[in-house]
């Protein structure tokens, strides 16, 4: 019997040779391609909660059902540790970009000079809304900062405050219809919310009721959602009030109407919801003004003419120079800061510029003054120094556990029953790049294999 290996394997013949190779090629073919189908399925759906605690999951004391039905049946962190400044817009672009600012080139809220607001073209490095448009797969945003200009398929920008509205010569609601998506706004009043009052353009309900639709209708690859009512109650009442009950009862029924509207598409099985934060809270009792200190020094008459000033971007405050290089102005401020009363020195530490480079803060900053617990930094260049004040705010290093933001996880890929202790915002897009197979790299991102079913 003829053989052709060292095993006596009978010779099948030429003819069924050729068949099993092409049969091989064929099933090969086949599932290289079921394998980027089901790529090609996955969805992730990232829900912003602006100062988002850890304890509304982890703290019994916080009613949020669907939030807590989550955490039991994905993963979860103790404690996020947001970038500094620890405020709305600098840590939502590290959550897409997976770098710290002084990489992403979004430092503040708004910009310390020049420009009144952010767009993406301001954006230094990619963002994994590029990274999935380059895959070919959709992404939507509702009120996530920074993305007017983008390029983003269904899209809702930031909308700005009723005074910048009004300052822009817009009425209504035409400025929506002047930067979302063409035609999305449209839809979105036929189909979901009506014709609504400026006020109630981002409302947590509404938003819920968007980002809803656009999953159930277009089924993006990658969708995010800023929810912002929690933030809002709490620089009012502070940490501990009922208005915080109610806005995070707001938000949980948002995220059930969202999962609801991700059973409704039909792609439960394929998605992943990430619920993230971007700072904590801390509740004040004093503010503090430090363009006071230098006015009295001759270095600050007003937001238009100074030498120096101190841009304060919520609870910390960034000394920038007129010049850059104007080095005996900024040895003027330390030996001011140093000759403070003990009483008003007490409030805050000073940040060199060393520390500021580690921690990936704006590099034309000169230094930072980063608050006690407490207190919170104001722009204002007249009156006393320091003044009573209530409400919450944030904005500081996160070296205190009120500041540290939260995350929970759920679905596809994830595993269940899993509490990291610690975890930090830039981490955010790795993690979304893993579940999605995107060619993204995150240079200040890390990726805790713990929170992944292997």
């Amino acid at each position: 019997m003829p053989v052709f290996s060292k095993w006596n394997i009978p010779d099948i013949g030429a003819d069924m040779r050729r068949y099993i190779s092409i049969l091989s090629i064929f099933l090969l073919g086949c599932f290289s391609a079921y394998a980027q189908n089901q790529s090609a399925e996955r969805y992730v759906v990232l829900i912003s909660i602006d100062a988002f605690k850890p304890e509304f999951y982890l703290d019994s004391n916080w009613y949020a059902p669907t939030l807590k039905r989550l955490m039991r049946e994905g993963v979860c962190a103790e404690g996020v540790k947001p970038v500094f400044p620890s405020v709305t817009y600098p840590n939502h672009i590290s959550m897409i970009t997976g770098v710290l600012p002084d990489k992403h080139g979004i430092f503040y809220n708004s910009p310390p000079q020049g420009s009144k607001r952010w767009n993406a073209t301001m954006i230094k490095a990619p963002t994994i809304f590029d990274a999935v448009h380059a895959s070919g797969r959709t992404t939507s945003a509702l009120f996530w900062p920074v993305t007017a200009e983008s390029s983003i398929q269904y899209n809702v920008p930031t909308a700005p405050g009723m005074k910048r509205m009004k300052a822009a010569g817009f009425k209504s609601v035409d400025f929506m219809n002047s930067t979302a998506s063409p035609g999305l706004w449209e839809e979105l009043e036929q189909n979901v919310i009506g014709k609504v009052r400026v006020a109630d353009i981002d409302s947590d309900v509404n938003t819920g009721k968007m980002a809803a639709y656009i999953i159930r209708t277009h089924k993006p690859a990658l969708t995010a959602i800023h929810l912002t009512g929690i933030d809002h109650a709490q620089h009012k009442v502070g940490m501990e009030n009922q208005s915080i009950s109610e806005a995070l009862l707001i938000i949980d029924q948002a995220i059930q109407e969202i999962i609801v509207a991700i059973e409704q598409a039909g792609i439960t099985a394929n998605t992943t919801l990430l619920i993230a934060g971007d700072h904590g809270f801390s509740d004040v009792n004093l503010s503090l003004a430090p363009n006071v200190w230098l006015k009295k020094k001759g270095l600050y008459r007003n937001a238009n003419r100074w030498k120096a000033k101190f841009y304060t971007s919520n609870g910390a405050a960034f000394l920038y120079l007129r010049d850059k290089n104007d080095d005996r102005t900024l040895r003027r401020v330390v030996r001011m800061l140093d000759n403070l009363p003990d009483d008003e020195k007490k409030m805050f530490r000073v940040i060199n510029q060393d520390e500021l480079h580690t921690l990936g803060a704006d590099p034309d900053a000169m230094l930072a003054l980063n608050p006690v617990r407490g207190i919170v930094l104001r722009k204002r260049g007249s009156g006393k120094p320091v003044r009573h004040a209530t409400g919450g705010a944030h904005g500081y290093f996160a070296d205190f556990p009120e500041i540290m933001t939260g995350f929970v996880g759920w679905g596809n890929g994830l595993n269940a029953g899993v509490v990291i202790p610690h975890m930090n915002v830039p981490d955010i897009a790795p993690i979304i790049a893993r579940l999605l197979e995107l060619d993204f790299k995150s240079q200040d991102g890390q990726v805790n294999e713990e929170l992944f079913k292997n």
